[in-house]
């Protein structure tokens, strides 16, 4: 028998999370934590996040809230335990900084954006004894809106070159909350 998403059901506390993720780069910021949810039959996620660049890593601290959505395009199942998907969403994130603008101008805005996103993730699901149900590993191709539109609009822009790779894991824990 294999294991699937729809053997991973929903809480039944219905703002309990249904897993943990944590990602490094990919226009998120150095790093996020990211709390998430499955609806519509696990065929779609919404996930929200804060991202985090200290001062050291981009000159000014720069803190990101952000929700992001995604739609399931395709499940593989390369062995009993393992699941690989792919998925397809956008990022609407918030940033906080001191040279933010959040209103607009003449010029676009710097602390609103949407990032849309290509992801691929493996999944490995473990027996039902285990404090953790399943964890994932992840990568995310991203590209911010404004480098896309700049790409477009600047001979000086290359398109691959808006592009950004982010890496992460998922941790989805027991669910002892259910009935």
């Amino acid at each position: 028998m294999n294991i699937n998403e729809k053997n991973f059901e929903k809480n039944s506390i219905p703002l309990m999370p249904d897993y943990l993720k944590l990602q490094y780069a990919g226009n998120i910021r150095l790093g996020s934590v990211e709390i998430g949810y499955f609806w519509l039959k696990n065929n779609m996620q919404t996930e929200i996040f804060y991202g985090k660049v200290p001062s050291w890593a981009g000159g000014n601290t720069i803190r990101t809230v952000a929700l992001k959505n995604m739609v399931k395009l395709f499940v593989f199942h390369p062995s009993k335990n393992v699941l690989i998907k792919q998925q397809v969403g956008f990022s609407t994130d918030l940033a906080f900084t001191k040279k933010n603008l959040r209103k607009l101008a003449d010029y676009s805005p710097n602390a609103i954006h949407i990032i849309p996103f290509l992801l691929q993730e493996c999944i490995l699901y473990f027996k039902k004894y285990r404090f953790v149900e399943k964890v994932g590993f992840y990568y995310e191709y991203n590209a911010m809106d404004t480098y896309l539109y700049q790409s477009l609009k600047s001979k000086e822009v290359n398109f691959i070159d808006v592009f950004s790779l982010a890496l992460g894991l998922v941790i989805a824990f027991k669910d002892y909350f259910s009935t």
